[in-house]
């Protein structure tokens, strides 16, 4: 029959001393045995599980604090992973899956980081779209296949997409603009060729059939 455990110590560790670790022993009164550590967690989940030394390390309490450890590491990752970049929820929850961490804790982690403002799709959304107009012209269809491959909803991306691309004939201008620095490149080919291969650079960058059209008036005017 297995001995009773009981918390040992609840101590701060070297790295961070807002963390304690939980060591547990069968005498928690034995100055000569420091106990084995069975879990660390942040001491206000500490206190809010209401862990004291000398109480028994239950079955039932062992799996509430396994609980505890398994949505603080969530919690851990997706922050360390959100300083090194912006993610939708949807991108986070795949992050997570991939650590094998559970449905339910998932659910609860996104929760806790759209409340905390940390985890935006509108903010992302935009930031995405910002981002690629400042690298380079793009139409409408590459915002949204953009914004969709990022796991965004249907709603919120033709909202943003409606509201962030530019006007026809700014478009135009940006997509004019790509067509002659392709040009000078190009002076090997014949104008169908150059046709062709315009065409389909402009069209992978999301612009439109009427657009293309506009920009491609270059052709003609040489």
């Amino acid at each position: 029959m297995a001995s009773v455990q009981f918390i040992k110590a609840l101590a701060p560790t070297q790295r961070d001393p807002t963390r304690l670790m939980i060591r547990v022993a069968a005498d928690p009164h034995s100055p000569q045995r420091k106990g084995r550590v069975v879990a660390t967690l942040p001491s206000t989940r500490i206190e809010a599980l209401g862990l004291q030394i000398g109480q028994p390390w239950t079955d039932q309490l062992a799996a509430q604090v396994e609980r505890e450890v398994a949505t603080d590491q969530a919690h851990r990752f997706a922050l360390n992973s959100l300083n090194r970049r912006m993610a939708s929820r949807s991108g986070m929850q795949q992050k997570l899956r991939k650590r094998g961490v559970d449905d339910a804790t998932i659910e609860k982690e996104l929760d806790r980081l759209e409340q905390a403002g940390l985890i935006n799709d509108e903010a992302y959304g935009r930031a995405l779209i910002r981002d690629m107009l400042n690298l380079k012209p793009a139409g409408p269809r590459l915002m949204q296949a953009k914004l969709m491959q990022k796991g965004l909803s249907r709603s919120l991306i033709d909202r943003l997409v409606a509201e962030m691309t530019p006007p026809a004939d700014d478009q135009a201008d940006a997509a004019r603009d790509l067509v002659i620095k392709r040009l000078r490149s190009m002076d090997r080919f014949d104008t169908a060729t150059k046709k062709r291969r315009l065409w389909g650079m402009l069209a992978r960058r999301g612009f439109d059939y009427e657009t293309i059209e506009r920009a491609l008036d270059v052709l003609r005017e040489e």
